[in-house]
């Protein structure tokens, strides 16, 4: 019994470096690597899932999702955590199909595949098949047939999250059980395209000898697709034979001596991260339009207008320059109208309807969000909006998040004082509503969402307004002090590369490399260092030998900011403190504080620590079982000794820390652990 707990006391304590190290799921889905694959699920409205043993082959693993009588009758579950797949969904001319290998307890039943974009909810697609027995079932989701009601296909959007919806719109009468196996793409039947370039060059002022065009399709090779101009007109062309699907592509000169530079934005062109580049769909020949260079337009066209994104503040009026577009969702309907007391004045009108959810809402934006961040800061915590609202005493609340992670935001309300008027009202979001996250200075919010009457229908579709949005000085946070004594410590125990001296580099000393050198005097290889901190955050990131090495960061952990490329540790600062000890690129500690004293009580000794060839174990009585396991729980040695003293050999061992589990004569239990150099 004591070593079972032990064994479920260890998993808990590596789970955290196992998820570190696995990567994100992806098609195709088979479920059966869990040592290199996450493959957590993310289940809503009801569902509840988890891997299991194939009901029908307990050697294979599957995903196994009971649906609840009493959850919304569209739960379901997307095969992923909320940040979707590794790789996009190659969807193209003729290859639109995912095939699911699915266990129902009936046959006859209706099942929903729903494919989406992880960071822009409004661009999806459903499609639906029949289970045809019941048991293991391969079904074909074709998304070329999308369901009634849904969007089309589209090619040249990013699909990067599947969602599951077991017998779809109906609940059943108690709990039923579905089993998932495999979840793979069906290409295209091979076929390859004549595709033909053309560049105009006429208004390129730079010089240049031979265009060219680089894309996804030639590994972005330069010169190997250059362009002729057998006319002499300026217009350059190039044919290239390429399979249907999406690619990306730029035009440059002369092995990229020169290239495009081109604004994100504009209609043909996709922006992912850094890059922005021409995006193309191929299903068949194609002679593409002579565009000039930098445009999406042939040369002394009129180019399209561009708006800007919207911003605060906000006052709906400038209709020639900004793009004023609203997402609704989940029952409102807005629209850009006249005010209703004053005609030269434009607001945006919102229908609440009594058939939508509680919580149906308006974003006061696309969902790409504000052009800017909101400038939150100490004293500065407040967003007016001047609201017309049919009833007084109503509550309007207002959520501001981060257009590219809505697990980070906060939410305020304000209360209407006036019916059929305006009413200025002041969302204070150093003041948070009930059960939601506190504001966090060090978090980008570019993103504001408005709920009338907020989790109460109307009985029927009532009408609200709201005009200016604005940042207001104010607020009820409290400043922190100037200056802090930090002391930084991170356990380099888990580090498998070579290094000499740890050091801590931020924003307080300029990233400076080794003048932010660590020590360690105890000999633990928990390094730490003690600096004066001004102001009420920094940015940092640990490396070593003066940026010899430097962590590579997860801009998903809670510890991180991501500003552009930039990925850093954060630290709110309130006044001196000590940091724990945390693990190189992990926001949390590499062994609990206290399992010393908990579990290595029975003076069990491990020597040399850390080392290379022998591990030399010995204690007060007889080790009548010793296991060792690296860091993600593989057993990598095990022995019944009945031994007090043992030299374990670990030369063949690879570089890291690994865990000892001793079972004593009396079958008293201790962890140690070692580090393998």
């Amino acid at each position: 019994m004591k070593k079972i707990a032990l064994i479920i006391l260890i998993t808990a304590l590596i789970a955290p470096f196992a998820n570190a190290q696995k990567s994100k799921i992806n098609l195709p889905i088979t479920w059966n690597d869990t040592a290199n694959v996450d493959y957590t699920v993310t289940d809503f409205d009801g569902t509840s899932s988890t891997l299991s043993a194939d009901p029908m082959n307990a050697s294979n693993l599957v995903l196994k999702t009971t649906k609840s009588p009493t959850g919304q009758p569209w739960q379901g579950t997307t095969l992923s955590t909320s940040t979707g797949l590794d790789s996009l969904i190659p969807f193209a001319a003729g290859a639109t199909i995912i095939k699911a290998v699915i266990y129902s307890p009936d046959s006859g039943i209706m099942v929903r595949l729903k494919v989406e974009n992880s960071d822009t909810a409004t661009i999806s697609t459903e499609t639906e098949a029949m289970t045809t027995v019941k048991g293991w079932d391969t079904l074909k989701f074709n998304f070329a047939n999308q369901a009634s009601g849904k969007a089309a296909l589209n090619f040249a959007k990013i699909y990067d999250k599947v969602t599951i919806f077991y017998d779809f719109m109906n609940n059943p009468a108690a709990a039923k059980t579905y089993y998932l196996g495999n979840v793979f793409f069906e290409p295209a039947a091979s076929s390859s395209y004549n595709v033909t370039f053309q560049v105009d060059m006429k208004d390129v002022t730079a010089s240049y000898t031979t265009p060219e065009v680089n894309g996804t399709f030639n590994g972005w090779c330069g010169n190997c697709n250059s362009m002729t101009d057998a006319n002499n007109d300026g217009i350059w062309d190039v044919t290239v034979q390429l399979a249907a699907g999406n690619y990306e592509f730029k035009y440059a000169a002369d092995s990229w001596t020169i290239q495009e530079s081109l604004m994100s934005g504009m209609p043909c062109v996709i922006t992912t991260g850094a890059n922005t580049n021409r995006i193309l769909s191929v299903s068949s020949d194609t002679i593409l339009s002579a565009v000039c260079w930098e445009s999406c337009a042939s040369c002394g066209s009129t180019p399209p207008v561009t708006k800007d994104q919207i911003k605060l503040p906000i006052n709906w009026d400038d209709t020639a320059n900004v793009d004023y577009t609203v997402t609704d969702f989940n029952g409102t309907s807005s629209m850009l109208v006249a005010d209703p007391m004053n005609a030269s004045n434009l607001v945006i009108k919102t229908d609440k309807s009594p058939t939508g959810q509680p919580w149906q809402g308006t974003t006061l934006s696309t969902p790409l969000g504000l052009a800017d961040s909101i400038p939150f800061a100490a004293g500065t915590t407040i967003i007016k909006a001047v609201v017309y609202s049919p009833d007084a005493g109503i509550k309007v609340r207002l959520k501001v998040e981060d257009a590219d992670s809505s697990q980070i935001s906060v939410e305020t309300e304000a209360t209407t004082s006036i019916a059929n008027g305006w009413d200025t009202l002041t969302f204070d979001f150093a003041n948070q509503a009930a059960g939601t996250a506190t504001i966090n200075f060090a978090k980008t919010y570019n993103q504001v969402t408005i709920f009338y009457d907020f989790q109460n229908n109307p009985a029927a579709a009532k009408t609200y307004y709201v005009d200016d949005v604005y940042l207001s000085t104010g607020g009820s946070i409290v400043t922190p002090p100037d200056t802090s004594s930090v002391t930084f410590q991170v356990d380099m125990n888990t580090f498998t590369g070579s290094f000499t001296t740890p050091e801590v580099n931020g924003l307080f000393n300029g990233w400076c490399g080794s003048c932010g050198a660590m020590t360690d005097v105890d000999g633990d290889n928990i390094w730490e260092l003690t600096v004066i901190i001004t102001g009420s955050e920094t940015e940092y990131k640990f490396a070593h030998d003066a940026w010899t090495g430097q962590e590579t960061l997860d801009s998903t952990l809670s510890c991180i900011k991501q500003t552009g490329t930039n990925i850093n540790r954060i630290l709110s600062l309130a006044g001196d403190t000590t940091l724990p000890a945390v693990c190189w690129e992990s926001c949390e500690t590499c062994f609990p504080e206290g399992i010393d004293d908990n579990f290595n009580a029975n003076n069990f000794k491990v020597y040399p620590n850390p080392s290379n060839d022998f591990v030399n174990i010995s204690g007060p009585r007889d080790i009548s079982e010793l296991v060792i396991m690296d860091i993600i729980g593989n057993v990598v040695y095990s022995i019944n000794p009945n031994e007090s003293d043992l030299n374990v050999p670990v030369s063949n061992f690879e570089n890291g820390m690994y865990i000892i589990s001793i079972l004593d004569a009396k079958g008293n239990s201790s962890v140690e652990r070692f580090v393998k150099q």
